[in-house]
C-alpha cells in the first residue's frame, strides 16, 4: 500500500513537470528543427577563410561566390611602387592556367586594391572547400616584367560573396590594411594612373575618358552623372573637375584640375554612387580661363569690352543665348572683348573657343587678301595700343588666328609691336559654321618657340615659328577676340573659352578596376 502511494506521488510529480515546462521543451525542438533545416549545423556550412601574405605584401580574408569569383583585397609593402598588369587564382601552388590583365593598377608602398579573381572550383556548392595560391604580374621601375605568388588562401563556396568587399588579413612580416581612405556617402570609386614622363606639374589639367555607360547601367553611378567626385591620392581630399560629356558614353570627357602630378606616376581616384549628390562639375574651377557665357551681360571680372578708336557700335559686345557676339559698323576698326586676368608667356598654353564667323553685308569694296581688319582670336601682350592695330601688322606682340568673311580664309600668324610676323600660311573654313578653334603656345627661344593651331581637332597648317624675340618683349598675355573690317558689316560669335595649361611632354592616363566600399 505504502509503494502505490510512492508510484502516484512520482507521477504525479512528473505530470507537474512536463505541464509546467513541455511548452519549453516543444518551443526549443521546434528551433533545433529548424536550425537543422537550414543547414546551420552541417559541416559544410561553417566557412572560415583566411589569406596568408608572402613577405612584402598583405591581403584580406577572402570572399568566395558559386561562380568561382573570389574577392580579395591585395597590397603591397615593398618600400617601392609597383604596377600590377595581371592577377591569377590557382588550385596549387603552381603558376594559373589563365590570367586576367589589368590597366596597370599602380600601388605605392602601403597601398592596396580591391581584386576579382576566378578561382577554378571543384563544386559551385555552397560550402565547397577551396584552397589555392593568389598571383600577380607586375612591373617595377628598373626591373622587367615580373610573376609572382603574393598569398595562400582557404576559403569555402558562399553565397553574396560582395565585389571588393575587405575584411581581415595577414600581411607578410605583420598585419596591414588599406591606407587609402574612403570618401564618407559615397559607394564606389575608380583609381586613375596618371603616367608623367616629364617634369613635375602644378595644378594641372588632365583629360580622362570614363566608360559611364557602363556604370549607369550597372546601377552604380546617377544617370545624369552628378554623383561624380574626385579626389586626390588621399582618397579623401576632392580636387576640382568639369564633366564635359557626353555622359551615359563608353567615352565620356572629364577635365581633372590635379595640384600636383610627379614624374612617374600618381594615382588619383573618381567616386560615384551617391543617390543624394549634387553636381560638383566646375569649369571655372577647372580650367585657368573658363566662360560659357551665361547671362545676359560680359561677366566683368573676366572681361572689359572695347570700341576701336571708338567708333564700333555701342552695343557691339552682346551676349545673349550663352554666347558672346562681336559685332562691326560700317566705319573703320571695330569691337573687342579681351580679358582682365593675364597669363605667364613663361607657362605653355592651350586656349581653345567655340566660334563661329560670318559677313552679314558689304557696304562697300574691301581691298586686299584679308580685308584690312578681319576677325581675330588673340593671345597677345595685355600693354597694347590697339588703336594703330591692322592687319598684318598688330601694334603689339601676339599670337593669332584671323579669319577673313569675305573669302573664307584664315591666317595663322604671330609677331607685331616690332618683331617681324612670321606666317605658317592660310585655309579655309566655312562662314556662318560653328567649329573648335584652338591655338596651342610653347615658350622658349630661337627655335625652341612654337605654336600650333587646331580647327575642329585637326592641325590646319604647319608648326608656326614665333619670332625670337616676342618672348623678351612681353611677361603675360591676355585673350582677345575682335571683328571688324572695313566696307563692311561682319559678326563673329563665340561659345565656350577654354584656357588650359599644357606640356611638352603630355602625362597619359588609366581606368583601374572599380573598387566598393
Amino acid at each position: 500500500m505504502r509503494c502505490a502511494r510512492v508510484l502516484a506521488s512520482k507521477a504525479q510529480s512528473a505530470m507537474e513537470y512536463l505541464m509546467t515546462y513541455g511548452w519549453a521543451i516543444l518551443i526549443m525542438a521546434v528551433v533545433l528543427v529548424s536550425l537543422f533545416s537550414l543547414g546551420i549545423f552541417n559541416k559544410g556550412s561553417v566557412i572560415t577563410s583566411a589569406c596568408l601574405a608572402n613577405p612584402g605584401f598583405f591581403c584580406s580574408r577572402p570572399l568566395l561566390n558559386t561562380t568561382g569569383a573570389l574577392n580579395i583585397t591585395v597590397g603591397q609593402l615593398s618600400g617601392s611602387t609597383i604596377t600590377l598588369t595581371s592577377i591569377g587564382c590557382s588550385n596549387s601552388t603552381a603558376p594559373p592556367i589563365q590570367t586576367t590583365g589589368l590597366n596597370s593598377i599602380v600601388l605605392v608602398s602601403g597601398e592596396s586594391v580591391p581584386l576579382v579573381l576566378n578561382c577554378p572550383i571543384t563544386a559551385n556548392t555552397v560550402g565547397t572547400s577551396f584552397t589555392g595560391t593568389v598571383w600577380i604580374g607586375y612591373t617595377a621601375s628598373g626591373l622587367p616584367g615580373q610573376t609572382a605568388m603574393i598569398a595562400r588562401v582557404s576559403t569555402a563556396v558562399a553565397t553574396g560573396a560582395a565585389v571588393g568587399k575587405s575584411g581581415t588579413g595577414s600581411a607578410g612580416g605583420g598585419s596591414s590594411s588599406n591606407t587609402i581612405k574612403w570618401l564618407s556617402g559615397w559607394m564606389y570609386r575608380e583609381p586613375i594612373t596618371i603616367s608623367n614622363g616629364g617634369g613635375s606639374l602644378s595644378d594641372y589639367q588632365i583629360l580622362v575618358k570614363a566608360n559611364t555607360a557602363s556604370l549607369i547601367s550597372a546601377g552604380h553611378m546617377n544617370a545624369n552623372g552628378n554623383d561624380i567626385v574626385v579626389t586626390d591620392n588621399s582618397g579623401q581630399t576632392q580636387i576640382p573637375f568639369y564633366l564635359a560629356g557626353p555622359i551615359n558614353s563608353a567615352s565620356t570627357n572629364i577635365w581633372i584640375n590635379v595640384p600636383t602630378i610627379a614624374a612617374g606616376n600618381t594615382v588619383i581616384y573618381m567616386y560615384y554612387g551617391n543617390s543624394v549628390a549634387t553636381s560638383q562639375s566646375s569649369g571655372i574651377n577647372t580650367f585657368n580661363l573658363f566662360d560659357s557665357f551665361p547671362g545676359s551681360t560680359l561677366n566683368s571680372s573676366k572681361w572689359s569690352a572695347y570700341q576701336i578708336n571708338n567708333q564700333g557700335p555701342a552695343t557691339g559686345q552682346v551676349v545673349v543665348n550663352n554666347k558672346l557676339e562681336l559685332l562691326y559698323g560700317t566705319t573703320w576698326w571695330g569691337s573687342d572683348a579681351y580679358t582682365n586676368p593675364t597669363y605667364p608667356t613663361s607657362t605653355a598654353w592651350e586656349l581653345d573657343v567655340n566660334v563661329n564667323w560670318a559677313q552679314l553685308s558689304s557696304v562697300g569694296n574691301c581691298g586686299g587678301t584679308y580685308c584690312d581688319s578681319p576677325s581675330i582670336i588673340y593671345l597677345r601682350s595685355p600693354s597694347a595700343t590697339r588703336d594703330t592695330t591692322y592687319y598684318g601688322e598688330p601694334g603689339y606682340p601676339s599670337i593669332f588666328l584671323q579669319f577673313n568673311p569675305h573669302n573664307s580664309q584664315v591666317a595663322f600668324q604671330a609677331g607685331g609691336g616690332g618683331n617681324s610676323i612670321t606666317s605658317s600660311g592660310s585655309y579655309s573654313v566655312s562662314t556662318n559654321t560653328w567649329f573648335n578653334a584652338s591655338i596651342q603656345v610653347y615658350p622658349g627661344t630661337g627655335s625652341n618657340a612654337v605654336a600650333y593651331e587646331y580647327i575642329g581637332g585637326a592641325s590646319q597648317a604647319s608648326p608656326l615659328q614665333i619670332p625670337a624675340n616676342i618672348f623678351t618683349n612681353i611677361s603675360s598675355y591676355v585673350v582677345e577676340f575682335h571683328t571688324g573690317n572695313y566696307g563692311s558689316i561682319d559678326e563673329m560669335f563665340i561659345g565656350n573659352v577654354i584656357l588650359r595649361q599644357i606640356s611638352a611632354i603630355t602625362p597619359t592616363t588609366s581606368v583601374g578596376v572599380e573598387q566598393t566600399v
